[in-house]
């Protein structure tokens, strides 16, 4: 039989006690912590589980406002102004952090100025622009009918205040013909053929628009004649 060495056995024997040593520092450890690491166990599942139900709610929710939202476009057609203001106000304040509500919101707008109410009108919109920063879609759309309800209130200096915030892309054509309409409001006549040109030009594929535009051009005063303020 070959003789083993001490030095042979030493790295095994040195191997199993720290092995031992380890498991009675995690048996300390878990005898001083162990309700801790319970609770914080236990807490982690309560957070994971509260999660998803909450997630899950939020989705209940939007199919919910989704609804909500097509029964009121279809009532839109055949109730009276004072039900739809009644069922969009309901609405808005049943999903407030939709948004729908914003959706709801210009559809009361609408109502509003269908049944003649402009001051109404433009408060709604206002609001929308104001609740609406994380949809440029919808605070663009709002900011457009707003600077129009103002030029038919003969207010351009407002409107123009409005449409400097720059919440609607020069892209948009929108945004060329109602700075035309600003500036021809206020008898800056050679901003406004600027515009109405920058419009023209975006309006290539709509014949009907460019000829609008076109005409829109025609009828503006010469600049020296009219004593052009820019």
């Amino acid at each position: 039989m070959p003789f083993q060495s001490k030095t042979e056995e030493q790295p095994g024997m040195t191997e199993l006690f720290h092995e031992q040593h380890q498991v009675e520092f995690l048996k300390g450890l878990w005898k001083k912590h162990g309700k801790l690491f319970i609770g914080a166990i236990l807490l982690i599942a309560v957070i994971l589980v509260g999660w998803s139900s909450w997630k899950g709610h939020l989705k209940d929710e939007k199919i919910e406002a989704s609804i909500a939202y097509q029964t009121l476009l279809q009532d839109y057609t055949t109730k009276s102004v004072s039900e739809i203001d009644e069922q969009a106000l309901a609405f808005i304040n049943e999903y407030k952090t939709s948004t729908y509500s914003n959706l709801t919101r210009l559809l009361l707008a609408r109502n509003y100025i269908n049944a003649g109410d402009f001051q109404k009108a433009q408060k709604v919109l206002q609001q929308v622009i104001d609740n609406s920063s994380d949809s440029k879609e919808i605070q663009a759309i709002a900011t457009i009918r707003l600077s129009r309800l103002l030029l038919d209130a003969n207010k351009p200096a407002i409107a123009l205040k409005l449409m400097s915030k720059k919440l609607v892309a020069k892209t948009d054509i929108r945004y060329n013909l109602i700075y035309a309409k600003i500036y021809s409001m206020q008898h800056k006549y050679t901003l406004a053929e600027k515009h109405y040109g920058l419009a023209l030009l975006q309006a290539k594929n709509n014949q009907q628009l460019a000829d609008f535009i076109t005409a829109q051009l025609h009828n503006l005063p010469a600049p020296q004649a009219a004593g052009d303020t820019e």
